[in-house]
């Protein structure tokens, strides 16, 4: 089994899934996206991340975006921890608050890591 490879920037939204990562006890590594060198838009994050945004988590040949879609990855992984409820209402109501956190709080907090 391949380990896990969260890019992440401080401040970022990125922090939800390393600490979700911590939280389920998953191996996995780190790699820091320095954005004020502009890396995110580099040639080699380019191949993790076309998007050029943090955070992005590659799991072997396969990466996914997004920190909504990370949380809800890892939970399917471990869903012995209880960190996604199930429930088809209970789900949506916690995917509404990811995708609200997100897309409106997220820029609020950190503005300068913006690009």
């Amino acid at each position: 089994m391949s380990v896990m490879k969260l890019y992440y920037a401080p401040g970022a939204c990125s922090l939800a899934p390393h600490i979700v990562l911590e939280e389920v006890g998953d191996r996995f590594e780190l790699s820091r996206v320095d954005l004020g060198a502009n890396q995110q838009n580099s040639a080699d994050y380019l191949r993790v991340n076309p998007k050029a945004r943090v955070p992005a988590l590659t799991d072997g040949d396969w990466t996914l975006s997004e920190a909504p879609a990370i949380l809800r990855y890892i939970a399917a992984r471990h869903p012995a921890a209880g960190l996604w409820p199930w429930d088809p209402r209970e789900e949506a109501r916690c995917a509404e608050w990811l995708n609200w956190l997100s897309s409106t709080r997220s820029p609020a907090f950190a503005p300068s890591l913006r690009s």
